[in-house]
């Protein structure tokens, strides 16, 4: 180490003892800034021996980029005899690192000495650096954070929010809710603050809320609030911070599903029908109503020990995993089963089932409908129609066959009598009595013949030989042409083709259909013009009457002849019915008439 200037031996012990123990680098330069001295902690801190540094200016110790700034500076340092700065130094490896450097001018006898303390801050700096950056990056974080960042006082003020704090409160700027008291301005129930500050203090300082704050437009927001207290050495709480966030979606939510689950609760256990839920893999109850146990005669506890195969008929039991394994589990359901009582009695009931998850595992809801009653009174219904179908045909066939029996015997003994008579009475006029004898004669002669017209006519009407021996088109053209010399209206009849073969039900059901038509125009229409036309096309016969007349409201006609039992309308449709066809009335008041009837042939 280089010689030192001389010093008092009285201090030498003192001054040598400084040099070697201190912790900080001391280095002594003379008046141009040449080390001349420096102590052993500046030989380890610049990792050179006393030698290589000695005989070195201050400013050689410098990072190049510093040694004009500390140039400058340690000029106004030598007028003012002490300066402190902080510094970058180069260790002898080149490395460079921060220091603190404290100098000052210190005369010994008659020289002038520069003593420079130098103390390494590296670690400091970089510890520092750190802490910067850190909270840098923690006002980054809690500035850009999407939850709500806040810290407040106890007394309920704000020190400090975040923006997405003041947005999720709808809040356009923090200063805004600087500006709040919290229980009046945030909280919807102003005393709420005060038992959650309570709660939490029981807690430890450290909990989490849910409360329902008030947004600047005055609707609630639900929040969810997680919350720390700060305290100082004496426990007292120095401020709260913590961070909020919105759940005003899920308790939407949980409010929607408690309503839904009311709901649920009211129609299932208020249903008026049974109701049951069972699981879909093991077909167990789940959960059953009062409407089910009263109607079943179960218990509660008795169903959810039972599956739904203890339920079905035992004659269908067999079918219920044929149906599961028929449609996707996820389908809704509608059907018919037979069900069995507690007493053994089997019912008829429709169900209806709807997949649904019930607690956490798949199920299905079933909504049962006793049908047994309805499905009776149906079946009921079908074998009162049949029998009202087939006494109807056996009345309409004995009708029929009464009419072509007194027809027979109108045509076969009364008419037969009546031609003998006028035989007999052609013969007096040969006798020889006088004149008064032929008139009686030719006015019996008169009478006899519009007798045989009558008889005739009636033949005709209960049974039309036409029919029998001409066919169908043949016997209704004379008809018509009949009624309508009677009636006076003109008539106009077409047939499409112009001879039409049927069977004899179809050609006699056509005919009572045309002739009530008929006899409806000439009692009732006050008609000038009629018009029957017969048409046959892909196996079926169709008869239109259209007529010119009053006209009449079809149903209101039907409600009368079904209340007087008049049975023109009623036995037009009941024909046309029993013969597989359809009758069709078109008509209305001053607007005339049209029927049309469809038959099979029958052929």
């Amino acid at each position: 180490m280089a010689a030192a200037p001389a010093r008092p031996a009285a201090s030498e012990h003192v001054y040598r003892a400084l040099m070697d123990t201190a912790i900080d680098a001391i280095c002594i330069a003379g008046q141009d800034t040449t080390i001349i001295e420096v102590n052993p902690a500046a030989e380890a801190m610049f990792e050179r021996t006393g030698e290589r540094i000695v005989g070195r200016t201050f400013l050689e110790l410098l990072a190049p980029e510093e040694r004009d700034r500390v140039r400058e500076r340690f000029g106004r340092m030598l007028e003012r005899g002490s300066d402190h700065d902080t510094a970058v130094l180069l260790r002898g490896s080149g490395e460079r690192f921060r220091a603190e450097v404290s100098a000052s001018r210190v005369q010994i006898g008659e020289e002038m000495l520069t003593l420079a303390i130098i103390r390494d801050v590296s670690e400091r700096a970089r510890a520092e650096q750190a802490v910067a950056d850190s909270e840098r990056r923690y006002r980054e974080l809690v500035e850009n954070a999407p939850i709500g960042i806040y810290r407040s006082t106890r007394d309920g003020r704000f020190l400090s929010v975040n923006a997405a704090f003041a947005r999720k409160l709808g809040y356009a700027t923090i200063e805004e809710v600087l500006a709040l008291d919290l229980p009046t301005d945030l909280y919807w129930d102003p005393k709420e603050r005060e038992r959650l500050f309570a709660r939490s203090e029981e807690l430890g300082g450290v909990a989490t809320f849910e409360v329902l704050f008030k947004k600047k437009d005055g609707t609630p927001l639900w929040i969810e609030m997680h919350s720390r207290a700060v305290r100082n050495e004496a426990g007292e709480t120095l401020f709260c911070e913590g961070f909020i966030r919105s759940i005003h979606d899920r308790k939407r939510a949980e409010e929607n599903l408690r309503r839904s689950e009311e709901q649920y609760r009211l129609l299932f256990e208020a249903n008026p029908h049974p109701m049951w839920v069972f699981d879909t893999d093991t077909l167990r109850f789940l959960a059953v109503n009062e409407s089910a146990e009263r109607d079943y005669g179960y218990s509660r506890d008795e169903f959810l020990a039972m599956t739904i195969r203890d339920i079905r008929a035992p004659e269908v039991r067999e079918r219920l995993d044929a149906d599961f394994s028929s449609s996707p589990a996820s389908d809704s359901r509608r059907g018919l089963c037979t069900h069995r009582r507690s007493d053994g009695t089997l019912r008829d009931v429709e169900v209806l089932s709807h997949p649904l998850d019930f607690e956490g595992r798949p199920a299905r809801l079933v909504l049962a409908h006793d049908v047994t009653d309805q499905i009776a009174a149906e079946r009921e219904l079908r074998r009162s129609r049949e029998r009202l179908r087939l006494l109807s045909r056996r009345l309409i066939d004995a009708q029929e066959e009464e009419r072509h029996r007194i027809a027979r015997e109108l045509h076969d003994e009364i008419g037969q009598a009546l031609t003998a008579l006028k035989i007999n009475l052609l013969a007096v006029p040969q006798s020889p009595e006088g004149g008064e004898l032929a008139s009686r004669l030719a006015d019996s002669m008169s009478i006899v013949e519009q007798s045989m017209k009558q008889v005739r006519d009636m033949s005709l009407a209960l049974r039309p030989s036409l029919l029998d021996d001409l066919g169908l088109v043949p016997a209704l053209r004379w008809y018509a042409a009949h009624q309508a010399e009677r009636a006076g209206f003109e008539l106009q009849f077409e047939s499409e083709p112009a001879a039409i073969e049927v069977g004899p039900e179809v050609a006699i059901g056509c005919y009572r259909v045309v002739q009530e038509a008929l006899n409806n125009v000439a009692r009732h229409a006050r008609a000038k013009r009629v018009r029957i036309a017969l048409a046959c096309r892909d196996g079926k016969l169709q008869v239109s009457i259209e007529d010119d007349g009053a006209g009449f409201e079809v149903e209101a006609a039907r409600s009368s002849a079904s209340r007087n039992q008049k049975m023109g309308l009623l036995s037009m449709t009941e024909r046309t019915r029993l013969l597989g066809g359809r009758l069709r009335i078109d008509s209305g008041s001053g607007q005339g008439t049209r029927i049309n009837a469809f038959f099979p042939t029958g052929i």
